[in-house]
């Protein structure tokens, strides 16, 4: 039996307990590409476009994953976009397990991730493979 626990998160209960995970949430921001902040998190988790999990263990938040359902013409993916939290080696393969079980639900036939450079390695033993990088240029407006 595993020391970690995972609980989705319904929308409406999503304003209850956000204050007690904001600093996850933060984290995990300052890490990413900046596309979204965490006011932003908060409206599509508590509106109910994407699910927020909880990681435990012992009793207190350890972790936080956020997904969302991607629609493509061809097909639905369920796309990871916010994962934060401290070991998280400990507790990615049983949250895993519950996205893909989740995905699964929602109709889609893909779970997709992005993260810095070395979470394809970390990935790579879930049964997860690289699909590409991403580059980006920031544009000047104005």
């Amino acid at each position: 039996m595993s020391e970690y626990t995972t609980q989705p998160v319904r929308a409406e209960l999503v304003p209850a307990i956000w204050p007690s995970i904001l600093p996850l949430i933060e984290k995990g921001v300052d890490a990413s590409r900046g596309d979204r902040i965490a006011e932003d998190y908060f409206a599509v988790c508590a509106n109910g476009h994407a699910q927020l999990w909880l990681i435990g263990r012992e009793g207190a938040v350890i972790g936080i994953l956020i997904a969302e359902v991607v629609t493509y013409p061809r097909r639905r993916v369920a796309l990871v976009d916010l994962l934060a939290g401290e070991d998280l080696m400990g507790w990615l393969p049983l949250i895993n397990t519950r996205v893909e079980r989740w995905a699964e639900l929602m109709g889609c036939s893909a779970v997709q991730a992005g993260g810095r450079k070395g979470f394809e390695r970390q990935s790579r033993g879930l049964g997860y493979r690289e699909i590409g990088r991403v580059v980006e240029k920031e544009l000047r407006h104005g």
